[in-house]
């Protein structure tokens, strides 16, 4: 009943392009009798949000939008935006948006959690993802999912990881057979003692770090193809732009030393942020592509002032120049400049 008015409320057109925390306000506001009475306000949320993760996981990613990150004598890193379950992207590591811990309760965590392999009973699935459940008091690992155990794994091995890192780990039991690493990027967590009382916040700073490591270990491993949620966009707490501009650095900052990714997918989970996220990377595309327009332009019209055409050829020239430089988007503005300076070295 819950997911049936979780898809209800999503449907209409008020709520549409809505923020997700905005439309479980509205679906709390319409619960009515579906939730029993002796569930917390706390519970109940969770429980809205396990119900929008439910919806989300039945949704393969399809590519909404592509963009280029370039890169020196290389060619460019194809980045898309596209909005689905992230344990069903066709590429061959996902990424984790993690905390210290790596305990895979809810968000992106959740639904690569499950994407990963059956719980094995009732009881434990209901507990990890309505308690935030203490990894220490973890005895039967059997009782996570495949993804879970693998990170249980890793802590058991190394303990807590420092927040801004990233750690890889094989992928057991996905349906998209092309996915091969789980990287937890580790953007959040809890001081170690505290019994998860003290909380370590996310912030632009963290999301630009454990993105940045982790396309390096993705590197590493030669992987091609990496998808990513929106770090930090739900329970981090981070504004969307916020969380989208940390990213897009990191990508950026570190593409020139990539030697294997030549595609990044950042998975979102609904139309605002599939809507904000092509926004933003559309703006900073054409902001990059515009630095490279003035210096062609330049050069373009220099040559053409010293070349030995006649005054008609040179001012047509100059005005086709300084036309595409004001009248077009930066992508064609750019190929037709291109084209402007083959011609002129041909004559």
């Amino acid at each position: 009943d819950l997911y049936n008015l979780y898809k209800a409320v999503q449907a209409e057109d008020a709520w549409k392009q809505a923020p997700r925390d905005a439309v479980e306000a509205e679906v709390l506001a319409r619960i009515g009798n579906i939730l029993p009475p002796r569930l917390n306000p706390k519970d109940s949320q969770r429980a809205i949000r396990l119900a929008g993760d439910i919806i989300i996981e039945e949704q393969t990613p399809v590519s909404r939008t592509q963009h280029e990150v370039s890169r020196a004598n290389v060619s460019p890193i194809q980045l898309h935006v596209s909005m689905g379950n992230i344990a069903k992207v066709n590429a061959h590591a996902i990424v984790n948006s993690a905390n210290n811990f790596l305990a895979m309760v809810s968000g992106t965590a959740g639904r690569i959690s499950r994407g990963s392999g059956v719980i094995a009973d009732a009881r434990s699935y209901w507990f990890a993802h309505l308690g935030y459940f203490n990894l220490g008091l973890i005895s039967d690992i059997d009782s996570v999912s495949l993804a879970q155990q693998d990170a249980v794994s890793l802590i058991e091995t190394h303990g807590p990881y420092d927040v801004g890192s990233a750690v890889i780990q094989q992928a057991r039991g996905f349906v998209e057979p092309r996915i091969k690493y789980v990287i937890h990027a580790i953007g959040t967590g809890y001081i170690p003692g505290t019994e998860y009382a003290e909380r370590i916040p996310m912030t632009p700073d963290t999301i630009y770090q454990s993105v940045r490591n982790a396309l390096l270990e993705a590197d590493k491993a030669e992987v091609q193809a990496i998808a990513f949620p929106i770090m930090g966009s739900g329970a981090g707490g981070v504004e969307l732009t916020e969380s989208l501009s940390a990213m897009y650095r990191a990508i950026e900052d570190v593409a020139p030393t990539l030697q294997h990714i030549n595609s990044v997918e950042i998975v979102t989970t609904s139309e605002y942020e599939a809507n904000g996220a092509s926004a933003y990377i559309q703006s900073k595309t054409a902001k990059a592509q515009e630095t490279q327009l003035l210096p062609i332009a330049s050069e373009l019209l220099a040559d053409i002032e010293s070349a030995d055409f006649d005054q008609g050829v040179k001012s047509y020239l100059d005005s086709l120049v300084r036309q595409l430089t004001t009248d077009q988007e930066p992508a064609a503005q750019l190929e037709a400049l291109r084209d402007i300076s083959t011609y002129l070295g041909e004559v």
